[in-house]
């Protein structure tokens, strides 16, 4: 779709505008990884390990957290927005899907999806979990061994771990009905890194990243 635009000045030169009209998001194609790093996503086809780089369209606002859906799409979270969105890396392209409710002043740290596509998001001292369409289901503050929890996400049995760094970095049960908190275990800090630099976790079938 092209467009012809001027000021509306009878001197000015009309100029072209073209206009690309996305189908929408795409799920993830299964065998490939994604790293999003600041500015950057990262495409890496596990197979082959050939990695495509691809910056953030403009529709895309800074992304903290991420998590794949059921149906295959990620789904991103802004930091400082409080909007959760359906990213396609390979466009790149997002698409918003709603505005979380009580998100004045938040910076969100963590985003996980259940089985059901409900969503949960962290945002260091509360954990809310909100439907598949961006209702509002609960908020609970964190109770229990840690007060405050970085990201998370569900194990493949349901059960939903946490990151915190509050002590050093240490990795924790969370219970998402309640926000309650159990120790699971230290974990080890690489020499160049401090604890602050870890937000968001993902679980797979073989370990915790």
């Amino acid at each position: 779709l092209q467009l012809v635009v001027n000021d509306g000045q009878a001197s000015s030169e009309a100029a072209r505008v073209s206009v690309y009209v996305a189908a929408g998001v795409n799920p993830i194609p299964s065998g490939a990884g994604l790293l999003v790093s600041q500015a950057k996503y990262y495409v890496i086809d596990e197979v082959v390990g050939n990695t495509k780089v691809n910056s953030y369209s403009t529709s895309c606002p800074y992304m903290i957290a991420a998590d794949i859906s059921p149906n295959g799409k990620l789904l991103g979270v802004s930091g400082w927005g409080g909007e959760v969105y359906e990213i396609d890396p390979y466009q790149p392209l997002c698409i918003k899907k709603y505005s979380v409710p009580d998100s004045a002043s938040v910076t969100y740290t963590g985003l996980a999806v259940d089985k059901n596509g409900d969503v949960y998001l962290s945002d260091s001292s509360r954990i809310k979990h909100l439907s598949s369409d961006g209702a509002l289901i609960s908020s609970h503050n964190y109770s229990g061994y840690v007060k405050g929890v970085n990201g998370f996400d569900f194990s493949d049995d349901g059960q939903m771990y946490g990151l915190s760094y509050f002590d050093g970095l240490e990795l924790v049960k969370v219970n998402p009905d309640s926000g309650s908190t159990e120790f699971v275990a230290k974990l080890d800090i690489p020499a160049d890194q401090s604890a602050h630099s870890f937000y968001d976790i993902d679980i797979d079938d073989a370990a915790l990243s």
